[in-house]
């Protein structure tokens, strides 16, 4: 959390659209997570967004949640309304606006990871591409949520282990990184060999924290069009604004602000 540019992103949103709220981040350990949520309530918190590892075990302690959160399987965001407290999924349709829904029409995409990221960018391109893998480091998790998205949208999806990218690699068109590899400090870590980026290929990182990572460095050597979760981070963030408060943020003030704390942080450290 003490790398996080949430607070500096969404602050300077909240300042410009006269909201009187301050955004914190905050650390809870899984033990604490079901006291973190009941007290909520009692400090009449209006929102907060749920980062990893929290996405999921969060759903029961809530009071509703949102239908394509459900779907999802995952919440990032959560609205108080008079002590209800329901969960939304933003990060669905922030990767969205990030990739740009052109990018994946009728390709053939290949997610990197299983977990709650994952899972909300499987659902949301779900729809839209020809093809979809899932590949994670256990092959149980990515089966468990092909099966589930291929139950709900009807669009056959493939699953496998990350050691065996070699047989997925070559017809993919769009690769997604829904992993932590590769975000500070292991910044030299990639999930993915560089031999496997090619030209005409789109590559989507949701790492945020460098804005580049290596696996973006090496596909932008090799020819391929890059997307930074940086512009995930702030157009999932936009959309939290939007459930708290309904006003449009200023999302290039947003994206401004997430990039000057992130080149605060590269000083100090």
């Amino acid at each position: 959390m003490e790398h996080s540019v949430s607070p500096a992103m969404h602050n300077s949103a909240y300042q410009a659209a006269g909201l009187n709220y301050v955004y914190l981040a905050v650390k809870v350990s899984k033990n604490s997570l079901k006291t973190a949520v009941e007290g909520l309530k009692a400090l009449n918190v209006k929102g907060i967004n749920v980062t990893t590892p929290h996405k999921v075990s969060i759903l029961p302690l809530l009071d509703e949640v949102d239908e394509e959160a459900q779907s999802i399987g995952a919440v990032n965001t959560v609205l108080n309304r008079d002590g209800l407290l329901k969960g939304y999924n933003t990060d669905a349709m922030g990767a969205l606006k990030a990739l740009g829904g052109e990018k994946i029409e009728g390709k053939n995409v290949v997610i990197l990871g299983a977990g709650g990221a994952a899972r909300a960018i499987a659902t949301a391109v779900g729809g839209k591409c020809s093809k979809l893998t899932i590949l994670n480091r256990t092959s149980s998790r990515a089966r468990w949520l092909a099966r589930r998205l291929s139950k709900e949208s009807g669009l056959k999806t493939g699953w496998g282990s990350l050691e065996d990218v070699e047989r997925w690699m070559n017809g993919c068109q769009v690769l997604i990184n829904a992993t932590s590899v590769g975000m500070y400090p292991y910044m030299e870590a990639t999930p993915i060999e560089a031999k496997w980026l090619k030209k005409d290929m789109t590559v989507f990182d949701v790492v945020y924290n460098p804005p580049e990572t290596k696996l973006l460095r090496e596909a932008r050597a090799r020819g391929a069009e890059t997307v930074s979760g940086l512009e995930m981070l702030v157009q999932q963030g936009a959309e939290s604004i939007k459930i708290w408060f309904n006003v449009e943020p200023k999302v290039e003030l947003m994206r401004r602000a997430a990039l000057k704390a992130l080149n605060q942080m590269k000083r100090v450290n």
